[in-house]
């Protein structure tokens, strides 16, 4: 074979290869399906968002004697505003002990079952 046929063989094939990607690149995006949006649902826990702060006092239970409590939490929405985190930190005495519980608990709207749902502590 000579120089010149590998040569432009080889641009071909490259062509095509490239062609190829290409192709399959436009018809993976063309798959892509639109990502969801926050609606009207949604946009009601924006309520929450901003910085918060509580004082309070738990009754005596079987685990202990009561006491008083106090935290901070915040409030942002994330992910696109479909979720609302929620995070923050109590101190107080709990069950007759003295501790500080920090914690991040999620909350969205479901609009199959059209409730509003947490996970969380």
């Amino acid at each position: 074979m000579s120089t010149t046929f590998k040569q432009n063989h080889l641009g071909k094939l490259t062509l095509l290869a490239v062609s190829f990607c290409l192709l399959l690149s436009g018809f993976v995006q063309a798959q892509t399906p639109n990502p969801p949006h926050a609606g009207a649902d949604q946009m009601k826990l924006e309520l929450y968002v901003g910085e918060w702060s509580y004082t309070g006092s738990g009754s005596e239970t079987p685990l202990g004697p009561g006491g008083k409590f106090a935290g901070t939490s915040t409030g942002r929405m994330v992910l696109d505003g479909l979720f609302l985190e929620w995070s923050g930190e109590d101190k107080g005495v709990f069950g007759g002990k003295e501790i500080t519980l920090k914690f991040v608990e999620m909350f969205w709207f479901d609009p199959i079952t059209k409730n509003y749902l947490s996970h969380g502590p």
